[in-house]
């Protein structure tokens, strides 16, 4: 069972190694059932889950993974006295999408890209909103208020980074490359988040005049994602 994010087919790649080794098709199935973990939160990300994703070509193993998230989805886990508290409750479970295996590995693709344009589409705005005196913060409240939005990765700071959001959304490009399909938002939200260092960098070089031997501390950072000690060097 996939758990990974990965490209779409990796599925039909798996079980076409399978065969090729002389595993009869009729002894095993391959789903994809995409984990949509946070770190530091995974405990109950995974019991309060917004959705459950199945991807499964067969009844047989769609049914297997529905038994296995049922104390989940039928709520019952939600009605132990000593169960963990959050979203889902036993009146409102978890909800599980079954999907074909194809379609689950573009949904987990696809979401992080979704969020990554979000963060990268905010920085865009705030570029311009510093060109006119406008707050983004009250520009991404206010867009935040609109509940077809939300409020959710609208910060604008340093754009996305981590382990997640770049390598997917590079390899959800590739993939629509490979099919053919132009899909240059995808670069766009890519080039939007490269930049928005570049423009911080150089906010920075303008106000210290020089960079040699200076240090930004994290707190000075406009972004809480950087953590780390920034040391500006000589060039």
């Amino acid at each position: 069972m996939e758990k990974s994010t990965v490209p779409v087919y990796t599925n039909e790649w798996i079980r076409r190694v399978l065969h090729r080794n002389g595993v009869a098709p009729q002894s095993f199935d391959v789903a994809s059932n995409p984990e949509f973990l946070r770190e530091g939160t995974a405990v109950i990300d995974f019991l309060h889950p917004d959705r459950i994703v199945v991807g499964a070509d067969s009844e047989r193993a769609a049914e297997v993974l529905r038994r296995i998230y049922e104390p989940l989805t039928g709520g019952g886990y939600y009605s132990q006295p000593d169960s963990l508290q959050g979203a889902c409750s036993a009146a409102a479970p978890a909800k599980l999408l079954v999907t074909s295996a194809q379609s689950a590995e573009i949904i987990k693709h696809a979401s992080n890209a979704f969020l990554a344009l979000k963060i990268s589409f905010i920085n865009a705005v705030a570029n311009l909103a510093e060109t006119v005196d406008a707050d983004i913060e009250d520009i991404a409240a206010g867009m935040g208020m609109d509940s077809r939005i939300g409020s959710r990765f609208l910060h604008a700071g340093l754009g996305y980074g981590g382990s997640c959001f770049p390598k997917d959304v590079a390899a959800f490009h590739w993939v629509a490359q490979q099919q053919g399909v132009d899909f240059q938002l995808l670069q766009e939200i890519r080039r939007v988040n490269d930049t928005q260092r570049e423009i911080f960098f150089n906010k920075v070089r303008a106000a210290l005049w020089t960079l040699r031997g200076k240090r930004l501390p994290p707190w000075a950072w406009p972004s809480r994602a950087i953590r780390t000690t920034f040391r500006f060097s000589s060039h």
